[in-house]
């Protein structure tokens, strides 16, 4: 299968980092072309600001969830469907290609991959999970070559479980060893709270990023950036910046991206290299566009630290 791939390394600054923006791409989305302009080409800048997309869901187009089973696994129409919808025409990922191909540029994509489906048996031992991921990189690469992007990349994949337990180590090394025989790469980005995230290298990702859940939990002081940067450095782990349009419209979350950007400018964050963005819900293009002096300068101050050391 003719596939354009990205098997080496990420073509970014040595002194930068990568630098991820997670998008919702699927279940029909509509993203214009103004909002990836201005998330992509914030203030004219000449080349994008992030090196790649990752694509996030959390459920099926048909409402199923990927990341709480209580009322029992999606169906494999599930996640069929969300890549479906994922790489349809005129998804935001065809939008998105539009706009980095009118700036002759390229951007990397690393496609979303929910928890596999498939019990395990150990008599005889066999694990129908390894077999479901193939047929899942199968059709997410059949889909993506058939599009005929001209300015995505296929990077690899995201593992969209935010923590690893101990009997999962060896699915999550199956799905990064597959990976890896095609090519590709992988990407997590584990919860601050999963105490998982020390061994991301022993399951075989390429790259990890720290989420701190600071911006969506009030009750959770700002002192939170501060030990999710130093456990990040610690593992050598990039980092993530959350923030929905609450940021927006809502008092209690309107000053919560700040402690995000402080703790990369100063200090130990400094040294953060890699950074990946949660774009909740299209927040960063309406914070672009914004006449609030407060937001304005906050997104000034947001794409120098993606831009800048």
């Amino acid at each position: 299968m003719a596939v354009t791939l990205i098997a080496s390394a990420l073509a970014v600054s040595p002194i930068l980092g990568q630098r991820w923006v997670l998008v919702y791409a699927g279940h029909g989305r509509h993203y214009g072309a103004d909002q990836f302009q201005h998330m992509l080409y914030p203030e004219g800048t000449k080349h994008p600001i992030f090196d790649g997309i990752v694509t996030l869901d959390i459920s099926s187009p048909q409402g199923h969830s990927f990341t709480t089973w209580a009322k029992g696994p999606p169906s494999i129409a599930d996640y069929w469907a969300y890549l479906d919808s994922l790489f349809s025409p005129g998804s935001p990922l065809t939008v998105a290609d539009s706009i980095v191909r009118a700036h002759t540029d390229t951007l990397l994509l690393a496609v979303m991959v929910p928890y596999p489906l498939g019990k395990t048996s150990r008599s005889p031992p066999t694990d129908p999970r390894i077999g479901f991921l193939g047929d899942y990189f199968a059709r997410a690469e059949s889909l993506f070559t058939a599009r005929g992007y001209r300015a995505l990349r296929l990077w690899g994949y995201y593992w969209l479980p935010e923590a690893v337990s101990i009997g999962d180590t060896v699915i999550v090394q199956r799905f990064t060893t597959l990976a890896h025989w095609q090519g590709l790469k992988t990407l997590w980005m584990p919860t601050f709270l999963g105490g998982s995230e020390f061994d991301w290298r022993r399951f075989g990702f390429d790259e990890a990023f720290l989420q701190p859940n600071y911006f969506f939990y009030p009750a959770v002081p700002a002192t939170r950036l501060d030990s999710a940067v130093s456990r990040a450095l610690a593992v050598e782990m990039g980092l993530g910046i959350e923030f929905d349009k609450r940021l927006l419209t809502d008092t209690v979350f309107r000053k919560r991206l700040e402690p995000y950007l402080t703790a990369l400018e100063k200090g130990p964050g400094r040294a953060i290299r890699n950074i990946a963005v949660y774009d909740g819900g299209g927040a960063m293009d309406q914070i672009a566009v914004s006449q609030d002096p407060y937001l304005t300068a906050l997104f000034r101050r947001l794409v120098g630290r993606l831009t800048g050391p």
